[in-house]
């Protein structure tokens, strides 16, 4: 002070007229702290002092310069805001923004140095504005009678009559800032005493790490929680049903303002099902909704509202929800017949950047808002104005969250299909890797799908990437829990080939099997593998209608290269032992090399020797003169307008086997090496719903299949796996009964007592903890002893024995299989049975680990039976056979010869 005013008139005065005061500001600023903290950060905590007098003195004492400290000192009073993110920190800042006017903003890291660390804070010095309560109105928010009375008492005159604005101050950091601040700050900096230098360092240290944590974990909320407010995290069906269970039993609870959340989150649920009429139900919690929830309730709702009434557009209900979007969005008109495109484009940055106010959440909304609003444009018809119209709806949206790549490829869409071509898409190579990027981040995390697929592939075909499209596809397809998410998808697709097909033939040839391979997806999802519609302007137009469904079919893919020959011949025993006597439909290559050989000769030579299997391939229609010759054992199906082999016979085979009724589940996929085309018959079959078996070591696509297991669902993960590299093992794959036991049901009554059995010796020799009795038994396990004893059952038919009930004039049964077969006949049979176990084991999930790990499903078992590391083991093979004679007798059956 400068001495015109004693230390002790300033404490009466702090004391007796102006800290009553500022308690009452402090009462303003814990209540507003509460709302802003409600809409951007509603797990964050607030705390509010109004200072003590003693700290007023001491700060007189300390702080020089100051004529009126009692009117000048700006932290008086002080509120502080911990949250969680620096997002939460922006969206904070910027919403206290509008609420108060702030004289002095300072960011403590910008301002740090870069040799410091440590202390991050925004500090705000702020003002009660004149027009407080004309703000809050506008945001919605209603003023308390006891706010309103302590807004009166801080903008009082001073003790004197004089006028005056009083300050406060309000710091907003993040959790890990104030456990820098809260707990070393002050001790470092404000208590006087210099330091040692090594504590200093290490306060220094700990700072960085601080900064660092707090820096990671602001970057992976921003990945992960940008787009929360699109399409939600993953859950599979099971858990999307039990979670609506729950969710609509908490709505009907009445819980006031907390309802709305609740309701978002179904409607959210709802939405990724594309579950128009029950996201519409959603509709009634708009008007309890408060702070982010409201906009994206009502986001979801409009949508919703013009998604189910798409081709009534003139109905009150289209328009109801057309006019909420355009009043979330607020898009920027511009003339379409005054301006050219770069002018449009020109106006609508240079509008929206200056009307761009919202935060991070509000601003995703609306960019959303304006996506749709762009979609509704096109709805039915797609004239040349309205296109226009929807691609700067797209633009803007751009525009407004340039980072999310589910808008960018809508906008990169709409351009190509403005232009009728790709020709924008290729010229923006790097940004549709960046979005392609983004999309797999979150399929990597489990949350967009199955749309982060399916973006990326989109993206990818129009960048001229058809492989990569394909597998993006694929897991689309295995990633969707309804239908109408892949027919959403195929509305894209099948839009920009109609607007492509004349003017760019191969592109349009590319995207006319994208939507082939989509349409498939449908019939998946939609009816567990239904017969497709088919005919007319279909897609789906099978080729091949002498299919019997109720035939085994097994599809074998592989290299088909002359260079690779000498590589395969490793592979040709297992195969060709596989396919002899085998009586169901093979598909394979056609050719009369690689793996198309091996399996065209093996069943030529099972043919010989009276098995009657079909055999089929799929040509294209055009060969060119250096193409491999077909092979005679072969049953031709030509593709139309293919002149070499392609990713178009896979799909027109699978077209094909749907139409004749197959399903899926009941398809085995044997996979030994390959190329691109390969490789994606492997992913086609294993999204679908098939068995896909790849014999180990069998190298190039086999090996990539296998090694991409991390990115596919725990589902088709567990139907596609490697096959140890041995015949009986592979043999049981092509051959095996299906896994849900159809097969055998006829003939589970008479299995059923052996197996049981089988199962009681297995206890009784197990080392392992108690095992449950086979009344309680899982229906997995019980499903191995009924394999295995049906196995028996043929395994015995080799040596023209069988399983009959004793007593029944049959004869004398078998006492001794070993001496009736021979010890080499013993040794045939538990080969072969390793092979199903190794088949039975690999279908349930479980996959080789040199230790057993059950949570994990690794069994050291899973190998080819003549590896080493099965030594010691393989006794548990034979066993059951030697003891098969006393175990039949046990269960009222007899080893019999057959007659």
């Amino acid at each position: 002070m400068d001495g015109t005013v004693t230390i002790e008139q300033q404490i009466t005065e702090f004391t007796s007229y102006e800290r009553p005061i500022y308690k009452s500001f402090g009462e303003i600023l814990s209540w507003l702290l509460a709302a802003v903290r409600d809409r951007t950060a509603p797990l964050g905590t607030v705390a509010v002092r109004t200072k003590e007098t003693a700290s007023f003195a001491e700060k007189i004492l300390r702080k020089t310069g100051y004529t009126d400290p009692v009117h000048e000192f700006g932290d008086l009073c002080g509120g502080r805001l911990i949250v969680h993110t620096g997002m939460e920190v922006r969206e904070a800042n910027r919403l206290i923004g509008r609420f108060l006017d702030v004289k002095k903003s300072e960011d403590k890291l910008a301002v740090a140095g870069v040799e410091r660390f440590g202390y991050g804070s925004v500090h705000l010095d702020v003002l009660l504005p004149a027009d407080f309560e004309q703000r809050m109105a506008l945001a919605g928010i209603e003023i308390p009678s006891s706010i309103a009375e302590a807004i009166k008492e801080v903008r009082k005159a001073a003790s004197d009559g004089t006028r005056l604005q009083r300050k406060a101050e309000i710091q907003i950091r993040t959790d890990l800032q104030h456990v820098w601040a809260d707990a070393l700050h002050d001790l470092l900096y404000k208590g006087g005493a210099e330091i040692p230098a090594v504590l200093v360092r290490e306060s220094n240290r700990l700072s960085a790490v601080l900064e660092e944590a707090s820096c990671s974990i602001d970057a992976l909320v921003d990945r992960l929680k940008t787009y929360e407010v699109d399409h939600g995290a993953f859950l599979d069906k099971e858990e999307m049903e039990a979670e609506v269970g729950r969710l609509r039993l908490l709505l009907a609870q009445n819980l006031g303002e907390e309802t709305a959340p609740i309701a978002l989150r179904l409607g959210k649920l709802y939405r990724r099902l594309r579950d128009w009429k029950h996201v519409l139900e959603c509709a009634p919690w708009i008007a309890t909704a408060r702070g982010p929830f409201r906009n994206e309730l009502r986001y979801i709702v409009a949508e919703a509202r013009c998604r189910l009434y798409v081709h009534e557009r003139k109905s009150a209900e289209f328009r109801a929800g057309f006019d909420d979007l355009i009043a979330l969005a607020r898009p920027v008109v511009v003339d379409i017949d005054a301006l050219t495109e770069d002018q449009q484009f020109c106006t609508i940055v240079h509008r929206l950047k200056a009307d761009i106010e919202d935060d991070d959440r509000e601003k995703a909304v609306r960019a959303l808002a304006m996506a749709e609003c762009g979609r509704c444009e096109l709805i039915d018809t797609a004239s040349h104005r309205r296109i226009v119209a929807a691609r700067n709806y797209y633009f803007q949206a751009h525009l407004l969250a340039p980072e999310n790549p589910y808008l960018f490829g809508h906008y990169v869409h709409m351009l190509c299909l403005g232009r009728s071509s790709r020709s924008a898409a290729i010229a923006m190579q790097s940004a549709i890797a960046g979005a392609v990027a983004s999309c797999q981040e979150h399929a990597t995390a489990g949350i967009e799908l199955p749309f982060a697929h399916f973006t990326s592939a989109r993206l990818l075909a129009l960048a001229g990437d058809l492989p990569e499209s394909l597998r993006c596809c694929t897991m689309g397809i295995a990633s969707s829990t309804d239908f109408r998410q892949v027919a959403e998808e195929r509305e894209l697709l099948q839009e920009l080939y109609d607007a492509v097909k004349s003017l760019d033939t191969d592109f349009a040839r590319q995207l006319k099997l994208l939507l082939q391979v989509l349409a498939i997806g449908m019939v998946v999802v939609e009816a567990g593998g239904e017969p497709p519609e088919t005919g007319g302007d279909s897609v789906l137009t099978p080729l091949d209608t002498s299919i019997d469904p109720t035939r085994p079919v097994l599809i074998v893919a592989g290299t088909c290269d002359r260079d690779k020959q000498e590589t395969l011949d490793a592979f040709s025993g297992a195969i060709t032992s596989a396919l002899d006597g085998f009586n169901g439909t093979v598909y394979c290559g056609g050719t009369d090399v690689g793996v198309a050989k091996i399996v065209g000769d093996a069943i030529a030579a099972s043919r010989r020797n009276g098995a009657s299997p079909q055999l089929k391939a799929y040509r294209p229609e055009s060969r060119h003169v250096d193409d491999d010759a077909e092979h005679p054992a072969y049953e031709q199906i030509t593709v139309p307008r293919s002149k070499r082999f392609t990713f178009a016979q896979p799909v027109q085979n699978w077209i094909d086997l749907l139409s004749a009724g197959v399903r899926p589940e009941d398809v085995r996929v044997l996979g030994a090496g390959g190329g691109p085309i390969s490789l994606f018959e492997y992913r086609l079959a294993a999204a679908l719903g098939a068995t896909v078996g790849i014999i180990a070591g069998s190298g190039r696509s086999a090996d990539e299949i296998t090694g991409e297991a991390s990115r596919w669902s725990a589902t088709v993960r567990k139907r596609c796996f490697s096959l140890p590299h041995d015949q009986a093992t592979i043999r049981n794959f092509c051959r095996m009964i299906p896994g849900n036991l159809g097969v055998i049901s006829p003939v589970r009554g008479e299995v059923e007592p052996f197996a049981r059995l089988l199962h009681e010796k297995y206890i009784a020799g197990t080392r392992r903890a108690p095992l449950p009795q086979w009344d309680e038994l899982d229906e997995t396990f019980k499903r191995a002893n009924l394999h295995q004893a049906f196995q028996m059952k043929r395994l015995l038919e080799l040596y023209g024995l069988e399983l009959l009930p004793q007593g029944q004039g049959n004869g004398e049964p078998v006492k001794d299989l070993e001496a009736a077969i021979g010890n080499e006949g013993i040794e045939v049979l538990a080969e072969e049975e390793h092979g199903r176990w190794n088949v039975e084991r690999l279908m349930e999930g479980w996959r080789y680990g040199p230790v057993r790990d059950e949570p994990a499903r690794k069994h050291p078992c899973i190998l080819p039976w003549n590896d080493p590391r099965l030594d010691g083991e393989r006794e548990k093979d034979r066993a059951p056979f030697r003891d098969l004679p006393a175990l039949a007798k046990a269960a009222g059956l007899g080893i019999y010869l057959k007659r």
